[in-house]
């Protein structure tokens, strides 16, 4: 049967967990059971989607290839009233199976108290891109730059904190090889991450280049800092930033070892040098701030 003028539904008011259906529809089953599309609110995340449904013996609802998640953390500041204020993520999660578990299923009223709940469980891989960040929209293609996040269980979704943020999985770029990792938050309130290279670097551009020291994954973009090489040229930088056909960095130092077999170029050494690198062209240009040079390599 279907119910039109159904604006919100109120699940679980101690657990926070209340539905907003799209057009104010939802489709009645057998046993209170319901299908909805539209925006789940639970705790401090909220579900945007479409064929949800409700289970009301096992009291959850069951979520198949959401649309987004998006979640928000308690800070360490009060209000007046002595409740934490809350953060909202800049990132969101996409592409969720799993199932939301409202609250015990012998206490749909509420009147006992189960902390663990609200509890999500993924069920299967999900997603963060990064295609919609502010000033790099569409700079890092969701097809080839995206962290893959493991399946996970979160209990007690009223009351996540910034420690609480920990998704383990594997971050793909076409830049460097693929990177296990965890997502935490970060600085800029973000998904993303730090990364020590290893000690024999990491192949950046297919093998193009080599890159030494640790990566960070923020919504400020894929950056280094640390050291690169490529050809016979070395430079060392605080702040690479990699994109998927480029590589910009204000060098702290710079230089190139002398080598005449091959490719042949002279021995150079500079502070503070802008570079700019195409890998798919080639191209290396170093240009000095402080010397009068302009140095273009191409392999």
């Amino acid at each position: 049967m279907t119910i039109n003028g159904v604006s919100q539904i109120f699940l679980s008011d101690f657990q926070n967990v209340i539905i907003w259906p799209k057009n104010e529809q939802i489709i009645l089953g057998k046993n209170r059971n319901f299908d909805f599309d539209g925006k789940i609110i639970a705790g401090l995340f909220t579900f945007f989607g479409e064929n949800f449904k409700f289970k009301y013996d096992s009291f959850k609802i069951n979520l198949h290839n959401l649309d987004s998640m998006q979640l928000a953390i308690q800070t360490d500041t009060s209000n007046i009233y002595g409740n934490a204020l809350l953060s909202e993520i800049k990132n969101t999660i996409e592409m969720i199976t799993g199932e939301l578990l409202i609250d015990h299923p012998s206490n749909k009223s509420g009147y006992y108290q189960f902390p663990e709940y609200p509890i999500l469980h993924s069920m299967s891989n999900s997603f963060v891109y990064y295609d919609h960040i502010p000033g790099l929209d569409s700079t890092y293609s969701r097809d080839d730059f995206y962290f893959e996040l493991e399946p996970y269980t979160i209990n007690n979704l009223d009351r996540f904190k910034k420690e609480d943020v920990q998704f383990k999985g594997k971050f793909s770029s076409g830049i460097f090889p693929e990177i296990s990792q965890t997502l935490t938050v970060q600085e800029d309130n973000s998904l993303g991450f730090s990364h020590a290279t290893p000690t024999e670097g990491l192949l950046a551009y297919k093998g193009k280049g080599v890159f030494y020291n640790n990566i960070k994954l923020s919504n400020k973009g894929l950056k280094g800092e640390g050291k690169l090489h490529y050809l016979s040229s070395v430079a060392e930088s605080d702040d690479f930033i990699f994109y998927p056909d480029s590589m910009f960095a204000e060098a702290q130092t710079f230089s190139i070892n002398k080598q005449e077999t091959g490719v042949k170029f002279p021995e150079l050494s500079a502070d503070n040098v802008q570079i700019k690198w195409y890998p798919n062209k080639d191209e290396w240009i170093a240009h000095s701030t402080e010397m009068i040079f302009h140095y273009l390599m191409i392999k």
